[in-house]
């Protein structure tokens, strides 16, 4: 494969993560999961988002970078939309809009009726995603020529350096780029998902709505002019309504998980795979007496081996790239 194909083929890996995690708003997020046109129209924007990353490929490639942007968006929608359907099905499907995320404190316990299928579904659309990528890239791109607008254009931009210099420094900075984002953005999504414990199930569509809880009352007693009122305790704040001063756990518990995934990343990169397992001990360390909760410590182990998992893997496919180019 040609050093201009790996460039093109981790471009458009980028591309993909920019549109899923990055400019995918958290209304699109969560409406889209819902029902109605509200849902499908959450649907299209997403579309809309994908399409739009991916239209300078019109401008490099011509008719095939079109034809490329309009299928990654078609295809897009699909398998969105597949997925949503089939995590209603899976038993205890998550709340889009929870925040719980791997490493809250003082630490969650897994629910007894958890299971994993929402985030293989989460796991399975990005694969699926990048398959599609990969065909649409071999049938319409890998024997696509760059339109000649293009060529001269980045011919004067660069000047006369070095085309393997260039080559190299956008390969860097694609392939960083891509880590970031499924480190800090895509790795929290999918182990919040996948640690999540499951939602009550949705009414049927054309079922009555429940019936709002009556609010308190309050009760008043007049005695000549003296007036004494009795109120009903105020409700408590839940951790949507926390004010934004006070760091939540989940906050905490995402950034953790964070850090130490990017840890464990530059510890790949540079070649320092023995101190990985200091990064894990000193997590564990933190959370030592909590383990002797059986729930947490599954919960906790769940959400680590996960965690690691990914930054491991993640790490490694672009030190395979890097290496290549």
């Amino acid at each position: 494969m040609s050093d201009e194909a790996v460039v093109v083929l981790s471009w458009l890996v980028t591309a993909h993560l920019v549109g899923d995690f990055v400019l995918q708003t958290e209304w699109m997020a969560v409406e889209k999961f819902g029902a109605g046109s509200h849902a499908r129209r959450a649907l299209l924007w997403h579309v809309a988002v994908v399409g739009l990353v991916h239209a300078p490929l019109a401008l490099v490639f011509g008719v095939p970078g079109a034809l490329f942007a309009a299928v990654t968006a078609v295809s897009h929608g699909v398998i969105d939309r597949t997925k949503i359907a089939l995590t209603h099905r899976a038993d205890g499907a998550p709340d889009p809009g929870g925040t719980e995320t791997e490493d809250q404190s003082p630490g969650p316990t897994l629910d007894r009726r958890w299971t994993p299928r929402p985030a293989g579904l989460f796991a399975l659309d990005q694969v699926v995603h990048i398959m599609v990528l990969a065909v649409a890239w071999v049938v319409l791109l890998a024997r696509s020529e760059p339109l000649p607008p293009f060529v001269e254009g980045l011919d004067r931009l660069i000047g006369g350096v070095d085309q393997e210099v260039v080559h190299g420094t956008v390969l860097t900075v694609l392939v960083l780029t891509s880590l970031a984002i499924v480190n800090i953005r895509a790795a929290s999504l999918l182990i919040g998902v996948l640690v999540r414990a499951p939602r009550a199930h949705r009414p049927p569509e054309g079922a009555a709505p429940p019936v709002p809880a009556s609010p308190p009352v309050a009760y008043s007693l007049r005695v000549g002019p003296l007036v004494g009122r009795l109120e009903p305790d105020a409700p408590r704040r839940g951790p949507r309504t926390e004010q934004r001063s006070a760091a939540s756990p989940a906050r905490i518990g995402e950034a953790i998980g964070v850090l130490e995934r990017l840890l464990i990343v530059g510890l790949v990169l540079t070649g320092a795979v023995a101190t990985i397992g200091l990064v894990i001990a000193a997590k564990t360390l933190a959370r030592f007496k909590q383990l002797d909760d059986r729930e947490f410590a599954e919960y906790y182990l769940l959400g680590t081996l996960a965690s690691v998992t990914i930054a491991v893997l993640s790490a490694l496919v672009a030190q395979a790239v890097l290496t290549r180019a």
